[in-house]
This record gives C-alpha cells, structure tokens and sequence, in this order.
C-alpha cells in the first residue's frame, strides 16, 4: 500500500489537522485494543497476573508479548502513513541514534557487569536512557 497522497484542494491548516489525527489515530486505537486484551487476559486469570508463587503468570507473560509486538506493529504501520517525508527523515536519525545509544551501552554495562566491576544496571534505565537521545535527535533534526 502507498501512502495517501495530499489532497492540493484542501488547505494548509486542514491538511495539517487529517494528519495530526491520523498519527493520533495510530498511537490510540493500537494501545487502547491491545490493554483491553490484556485486561480480558488478566480477568481470564482469576483477576490477578500473578501465579502462587508472587511472578508473573507465564500465559500472561506470553499473550503480553504477543500482543505487545502485533499491536505496536499496527501502530507502526499507521503511523508510518501518517508521516510526511520531512518528519520520516528526523524520525529515522532519532531511531538511529537510540539504537546506537542502547546497543553498544548494553553490551559494555553486561560486560563490566559480568566482570563484577559495576552492580547491575536496569534495563529499564538503559532503555530509558535510549529514548531521551532518540527524542533530542529527533527534536534537532526536525526543528533545527
């Protein structure tokens, strides 16, 4: 499928709003599905996604996964024909950068980790990490 192409009819501001709801769009519908699944999930579960043991149940674990990929895929997809060429460019330097922030940082901080010469590092903070360069790449590429 291509993207749909600009209607020149429209006017600026118009054809500015129908994008702005279709990136909307393509952020809420996918979220919104895929915690409505996983609430159905938890309540199949008896209410809880946790087993006996305090860990998270391994059908939860699973179905999570799962909808967590398809749905983000989804949501990539519809928004990647919401874009223009101009933000496609400041968002594909952005995802570059995170990339190559949270990869090499990875692989150094297990290293060092395994060497016992640093205490573990979430994650989560990594990723975290990951995300603010992305968004400071993308911000200067597309505002500068």
């Amino acid at each position: 499928m291509t993207r749909p192409e600009p209607n020149p009819a429209l006017p600026g501001e118009q054809r500015a709003r129908l994008r702005q709801q279709r990136v909307w769009r393509a952020m809420l519908v996918p979220g919104l599905a895929a915690v409505a699944v996983l609430y159905a999930v938890r309540q199949g579960l008896g209410g809880s996604i946790y087993d006996a043991q305090g860990q998270v149940h391994p059908t939860f674990a699973i179905v999570f996964s799962v909808v967590v990929a398809l749905f983000a895929l989804i949501g990539a997809i519809w928004h990647h024909r919401a874009i223009d060429e101009q933000e496609e460019r400041a968002i594909l330097w952005g995802n570059t950068a995170g990339f190559y922030t949270v990869i090499p940082s990875a692989m150094i901080v297990e290293t060092l980790t395994l060497a016992r010469l640093i205490e573990p590092v979430s994650h989560v903070t990594m990723m975290l990490g990951a995300l603010a360069v992305s968004v400071a790449t993308y911000l200067w590429v597309r505002f500068r």
